[in-house]
């Protein structure tokens, strides 16, 4: 007896939790479409069998390009379609630069419901499942991260409310609130102005070391990160969000079960922005003085 084959796309497959759930599913047999806009760097991938195809979810035109090929090719057949394609935005939430805003919202929050839209239609014959990867930044405060933070509560918001709208279809929705994950997405920070509001020297330079440090220091793998989230993908029964990553059952509950006046100055001083609230206040007030 011939075995139905599966298929999966991941978008934002080129490094990362992409990459790493790309590997996993081909593992399990699946024929895996690794979409990406840096196409070479996916070039591994096809030692797995995996069809690298390029994928812009910020651009209609490049998503309904490759819902057409992938169509084709799998008789109109889709059984996991991971949403993993984002971008990071590291500016305080009221100096986010007007091209930095419009890039981030259209690729994290715009992108994931126009791939989402595109290919429903091959997920909803397949009775499969639509992932997302949420992340801690919905629930917790993080400065200089509010602008990232509200576009993936977009996607939390937005997957909840998919998980009723798709249960008639049979199709299986899953949030993956993330906390630390090797990733590439925060490697690069951008810089503030030189006139920002947030700019007291030193004290700056080390809150966003520490910021740095924190989000990138304690990670768990990508691949070890992929396997659990496949296991959930798979498993049909009606579990609509998971926290998988370092720390994220811990948020979890730290959000959940304690008020917001003991968890906030916690976050804050995990982050280090204690210090530089308090170097900006100080500043604040030397000026009313003055």
């Amino acid at each position: 007896m011939t075995d139905i084959p599966r298929y999966a796309l991941v978008t934002g497959a080129s490094s990362g939790i992409g990459y790493a759930t790309a590997v996993e599913l081909a593992k399990r047999g699946f024929k895996v479409y690794a979409g990406a806009r840096r196409v070479t760097k996916m070039e591994p991938l096809k030692e797995y069998g995996i069809v690298p195809i390029e994928l812009d979810v910020g651009s209609l035109e490049s998503v309904i390009y490759a819902r057409d090929l992938i169509s084709a090719e799998t008789d109109g057949h889709l059984d996991v379609l991971f949403n993993n394609a984002g971008g990071p935005c590291f500016y305080p939430g009221i100096e986010v630069k007007e091209d930095v805003l419009l890039q981030v919202l259209n690729v994290n929050v715009a992108g994931v419901i126009r791939v989402t839209r595109e290919f429903s239609p091959l997920v909803i014959k397949s009775q499969g499942c639509i992932a997302f990867t949420g992340s801690l930044s919905a629930l917790m405060p993080m400065p200089f991260g509010s602008v990232y933070g509200a576009t993936k509560a977009a996607v939390h918001s937005y997957a909840s409310g998919l998980e009723s709208e798709l249960r008639p279809f049979n199709v299986k929705v899953l949030n993956v609130v993330t906390g630390g994950v090797t990733t590439e997405i925060f490697s690069n920070y951008q810089t503030l102005a030189s006139d920002s509001l947030y700019n007291v020297g030193e004290t700056t330079r080390q809150f966003i070391k520490q910021r740095k440090e924190t989000t990138t220091g304690q990670s768990t793998p990508a691949a070890e990160y992929a396997i659990r989230v496949v296991d959930q993908m798979l498993n049909r029964t009606r579990t609509w969000r998971i926290y998988e990553g370092h720390a994220a059952w811990l948020v979890r509950w730290a959000t959940t079960l304690l008020p917001d006046w003991i968890t906030r100055p916690i976050f804050e001083r995990k982050f280090g922005f204690n210090l530089l609230a308090d170097a900006i206040a100080a500043r604040q007030s030397k000026l009313a003085v003055d």
